[in-house]
This record gives C-alpha cells, sequence and structure tokens, in this order.
C-alpha cells in the first residue's frame, strides 16, 4: 500500500484540497512554501504531501533531518512515494 508520496502539481493548494476532500480528510500548509499535506485520518496513516512542480528534495545531512527544498530546480524531481505491507502492522 502506499501510505506517503509527494507529489508535483500547478496548484498545490487545489490539488491538495480535492484529495482531502475524495479522502473525507483534511489539508495543511506543510513545511516548505506552497507545499501542503492530506491527512486522510484513516487506520494506515496516509499521508500525501502535494507540493509545486519544479520541487527538489535534497536529503538532509547526517542520519535524522528535514530534507532541504529548492523549487524551481527539476520538473521531474518532486515525485517520491513511501511503500508497506500489511506486514508492517502489528494487530
Amino acid at each position: 500500500m502506499i501510505y506517503h508520496a509527494s507529489i508535483p502539481a500547478d496548484d498545490p493548494e487545489r490539488v491538495a484540497r480535492v484529495i482531502a476532500e475524495l479522502r473525507r480528510g483534511t489539508s495543511h500548509p506543510f513545511i516548505a512554501p506552497g507545499t501542503y499535506i492530506v491527512l486522510a485520518h484513516d487506520e494506515r496513516g496516509t499521508e500525501p504531501e502535494i507540493g509545486p512542480r519544479g520541487t527538489e528534495l535534497i536529503p538532509a545531512d547526517g542520519e535524522v533531518g528535514l530534507p532541504e527544498y529548492v523549487i524551481g530546480v527539476d520538473s521531474l524531481s518532486s515525485w517520491n512515494s513511501g511503500l508497506r505491507t500489511n506486514s508492517c502492522w502489528s494487530s
């Protein structure tokens, strides 16, 4: 199952609102300017992040830290996803 995806969009706020409506969740401004997160409020913790097309996520230095967001660098660089199998969940 996909529980997280960073999705590029020309209008991130609008896309986040639509996804939130479809998922019966809520959308909120996120870390980088112009970036939004959708909280689906489901048992899986689904949280897609929608940002401006062309945003590049640069990994933080070290083991822990937030990525650096660079906007307008590469129109193909802003997609990533997190996948999980059901075996990751305990009953």
